[in-house]
């Protein structure tokens, strides 16, 4: 039996800049507060196979997006995103 769970809490703010008909500049900052639990159990009649095994992490994530959008002229994205993950072990 496995279990496996991950509640989160999204939080995220955009600023925009905006001169009319040249340029719109816009900045986007967003993070991801996630908690992943993760509890793995082998139930047996023989106590040498009994297996039993939990974790807990936090795994957090979080993005930045810049655009700058100058009319007619250019379209640039500039794009960083960060995150986490985990491997768990398991009896194979």
């Amino acid at each position: 039996m496995v279990l496996k769970e991950s509640p989160d809490l999204n939080i995220g703010r955009t600023f925009t800049n905006t001169f009319a008909n040249r340029y719109q500049k816009t900045l986007s900052v967003k993070m991801n507060l996630q908690s992943q639990v993760y509890t793995e159990k082998n139930p047996s009649s023989h106590s040498f196979q009994e297996y039993s095994n939990s974790f807990h992490h936090f795994i957090p994530a979080a993005a930045m997006e810049y655009t700058n959008f100058q009319y007619g002229v250019f379209y640039e994205i500039l794009d960083l995103n960060v995150d986490v993950a985990y491997d768990y072990p398991t009896p194979d």
